[in-house]
């Protein structure tokens, strides 16, 4: 059969097929064999949504690690897709050009995944070297590489690594202070004051408290769309004296907010806080709480009610007990709540983690101390590094997250009740 016959239907392999991630990769792989400035290193993740490729880039006398995602949707297999051409566009498919499109506006973002522009004349997929048939593809996306995988890889090597421990409360507060770091750059990436852009990055928080959130909301993050970036002790310090930098991925599912429309009546910044609760509860007790149901809670003398967060709730004292601090833990449940009046405000409950990153001390207990902590990240990302399992990570980080997302949709239809 010739690269352009058409087989019989019932001969057609597709993404679906039990070889079709194979046929994929090796479809992508071949317009980067033999190219000078390319080394092909393998699968990072795959699924419906995209699948994630490893490369290395030389670029003059340098050489870089980067990552390339695809639709595998879109793939031509030989004259046709894995969709009917008579069919709509899969919304699998339109996810990677308003990931794209949303990652090009949030450039410069230091706690955003960051997209990265390859010159067209050394892009294969741009330029396709004559006699081979063409990917298919509309849209891809080159960014960075992640290095020490996700939040939720991360997570299951400290179960490994520290089997029976919780995360020391100050890197909690540090990466509850990451996760919220990000919710402002999605609020006020393009803010402008006075006619001139502000500089998120630098911006001091009390100056934003003047400046409305902007609407845009993620809408699909969770601790599998949460990356590990490296140590940048001189970054906004203290926040990363000790530990790595977080970074929000996967934009595709990304929009601007409409509170008037919006099944959850909330904008753009309060899907992010929401998101962010559930993340931080995940991250306090390293597993899964209940988010398929109500709970009442009290915070500063008020009672209001979340949805999720049950067993954080039912196992307060213990939590506290084992380390976490009562405030981390309101604060969450504010992120949480199903009534807006007990919600946060973004930037005041950044000002409020910020202080604690600052000011909470190791209060003498060993394994709050910056060393201990220093020692516990090394020893995770050494981890990460040595295994050298991009694929096991992403399968392993993909059953988990599918509990994380059962609990996500169960959670919230109860809100829409």
């Amino acid at each position: 059969m010739s690269d352009w016959d058409y087989p019989e239907e019932d001969e057609r392999v597709t993404w679906w097929s039990p070889n079709g991630e194979e046929v994929v990769t090796g479809r992508i792989k071949s317009f980067f064999d033999n190219h000078p400035k390319f080394i092909w290193e393998g699968t990072i993740g795959a699924g419906g949504n995209g699948i994630v490729f490893r490369l290395q880039y030389r670029d003059g006398g340098s050489s870089s690690r980067l990552a390339l995602k695809i639709a595998p949707l879109d793939v031509d297999f030989g004259g046709y897709k894995t969709y009917g051409e008579n069919q709509k566009t899969p919304n699998e498919v339109k996810s990677i050009l308003i990931e794209k499109e949303w990652l090009q506006k949030l450039r410069g973002c230091k706690h955003i995944i960051q997209s990265l522009d390859i010159p067209p004349l050394d892009d294969p997929l741009l330029n396709i070297p004559s006699g081979m048939r063409s990917h298919g593809l509309r849209n891809w996306i080159f960014m960075e590489y992640a290095e020490n995988g996700t939040l939720n890889s991360f997570v299951e090597r400290h179960r490994e690594q520290y089997p029976g421990q919780l995360l020391p409360c100050r890197l909690l507060w540090r990466f509850f202070m990451c996760l919220i770091r990000a919710a402002i750059e999605m609020a006020y990436y393009d803010a402008t004051r006075d006619g001139q852009q502000v500089d998120v990055t630098n911006a001091s928080l009390e100056s934003l408290k003047s400046i409305p959130p902007g609407p845009l909301g993620h809408l699909d993050w969770s601790v599998n769309n949460v990356i590990v970036g490296a140590l940048e002790p001189h970054f906004q310090p203290p926040e990363h004296s000790i530990t790595p930098t977080l970074k929000a991925i996967d934009f595709g599912e990304a929009r601007n907010v409409d509170p008037e429309t919006d099944e959850f009546n909330r904008i753009g910044s309060e899907r992010n806080l929401l998101d962010i609760g559930e993340i931080m509860g995940f991250l306090m007790i390293l597993g899964r709480g209940d988010f398929n149901d109500k709970v009442k809670v009290t915070v500063d003398d008020k009672t209001f009610e979340i949805s999720g967060g049950s067993y954080i709730e039912q196992n307060r004292q213990e939590i506290m007990a084992r380390g976490v601090d009562s405030l981390m833990i309101g604060f969450v449940y504010q992120c949480l709540s199903l009534e807006r009046e007990s919600r946060p405000n973004l930037i005041d409950l950044a000002i409020k983690v910020h202080d604690q990153v600052v000011n909470r001390g190791a209060n003498g207990v060993e394994r709050e101390t910056d060393q201990a902590i220093l020692k516990r990240i090394s020893t995770l990302i050494l981890e990460a590094e040595t295994r050298k399992r991009p694929r096991e990570d992403s399968e392993d980080d993909d059953d988990d997250d599918e509990d994380f997302e059962e609990g996500r949709i169960k959670r919230r239809k109860i809100d829409e009740s």
